[in-house]
């Protein structure tokens, strides 16, 4: 089995000499033992895609995993693609690779040619695979690479347009992998942008425990990968609770030691209290729909968004607790919006924020507001999710109503 090395962590092997023994040691057990179950497996899939080609940040989380690497108990794999240059040269470019982290290298595992990452099928295959391959008590999924909210998805592989993951083809793949495993995960977690949107939590409810993410832009540093896998292999008793916590600490501790002080958010929020968050949005919506009767009732809603915590223009997501506030007491609605606001406090469990988000509670939705020439192109996307139904067609009627009245200059009523 072929390894690598980088200048970073030389490994070099001398006729009589072993220069590292420890990684020696870890790969033997591998190989002898590959079915014992260890503590943790974590599978990351890396999509590199232009943050790696343009500023080598993938290469640069992966150097920080070579730090402390795969160990007995814990197994880090990683599978690579989706960018047209590697910072690290071993890493190809025009093929898929799956690693084994070991300790000052990367040992290489599968070439799996050049498959689109963004695709259900591929994603699916790789949780497949790295489930039965290294079987665990506790698995983390990390998805490493732009994060664009519920609509435009994530990832976003080079060799196949640059299209991104939609969210029902991320959880078509979730899906796919669950029907052959049966296995759940403990965590996954996004470091990737914008990517703890109240849509995303309601999909991945099936699938594991806890949600990891941020509602806002993730810093060029990303997750601080030294910091989770030494706790994984410090702390044998380590709960996922209180991994997601690190990933949390680390991550805003990382930003600050590279100078981001600012727009930092991150949160640890509960799966299984994702239906209760979306029954209390399908209320409120009910009530939104029965009052916005008029042409007066839109221009209210749209002046209460621009007054919300939002999050990254190109993808219209705004903080739900602020929302769902503004909305409550121009509408009457601020029973429902209790609701709303007490189940988003019952799911974020850890949420990190920087002051000038004072308003941020860690968890968004979407509503239209700066990308007025896709309005009606993502409402289009959103009708496809798995969500409320309410909240989807008070997207689709405020989407419709705003273009109308942006473009046209007239108001028509809609039932």
């Amino acid at each position: 089995m072929q390894s690598y090395t980088t200048c970073k962590h030389p490994n070099i092997k001398k006729r009589g000499i072993i220069s590292n023994p420890s990684a020696m040691l870890s790969a033997m057990h591998t190989r002898l033992f590959p079915k014992l179950k260890a503590r943790y497996t974590v599978l990351i899939y890396m999509v590199g895609s232009d943050l790696e080609t343009n500023y080598e940040m993938a290469s640069g989380d992966i150097r920080e995993m070579m730090e402390i690497g795969s160990s007995w108990g814990i197994h880090i794999v990683l599978e690579t693609g989706g960018a047209k240059k590697w910072g690290l040269d071993f890493i190809p470019s025009d093929r898929k690779c799956r690693w084994l982290v070991q300790r000052g290298h990367l040992q290489l595992l599968q070439e799996t040619g050049n498959a689109n990452m963004d695709m259900a099928e591929t994603l699916g295959d790789f949780i497949t695979w790295g489930i039965q391959q290294y079987p665990a008590e506790n698995y983390v999924l990390i998805l490493w690479g732009h994060g664009l909210g519920p609509i435009d998805g994530f990832g976003g592989d080079e060799h196949h347009g640059n299209h991104k993951m939609k969210l029902v083809t991320l959880q078509n793949a979730l899906q796919r992998a669950y029907q052959v495993t049966q296995t759940t995960f403990r965590i996954i977690g996004f470091d990737a942008c914008n990517m703890a949107g109240l849509e995303i939590v309601y999909a991945l409810r099936h699938y594991a425990e806890y949600l990891v993410a941020s509602v806002d832009y993730t810093n060029h540093n990303g997750w601080d990968y030294k910091t989770i896998i030494e706790s994984l292999r410090q702390m044998p008793a380590l709960t996922a609770p209180k991994l997601g916590e690190i990933i949390v600490n680390s991550y805003r501790l990382h930003s600050r030691e590279h100078g981001e002080l600012q727009d930092l958010q991150q949160g640890v929020i509960r799966l299984d209290k994702a239906e209760r968050i979306v029954h209390a949005v399908e209320a409120w919506s009910q009530v939104l729909l029965e009052r916005i009767a008029s042409e007066d009732s839109f221009d209210l809603m749209r002046n209460d968004r621009t007054r919300c915590e939002d999050y990254a223009e190109e993808t219209d997501m705004v903080d739900l607790a602020d929302l769902s506030g503004h909305f409550g007491r121009s509408f009457g609605c601020m029973q429902e919006t209790h609701t709303i606001q007490e189940a988003i406090e019952d799911a974020v469990i850890y949420h990190m924020k920087t002051p000038e988000h004072p308003k941020a509670k860690g968890i968004s939705i979407y509503f239209p507001k700066q990308d007025q020439e896709r309005f009606i192109e993502k409402s289009m996307i959103y009708q496809h999710h798995d969500f409320s139904v309410s909240y989807k067609k008070l997207i689709d009627l405020y989407s419709l109503i705003m273009i109308k009245k942006d473009y046209n200059g007239i108001y028509h009523h809609m039932k």
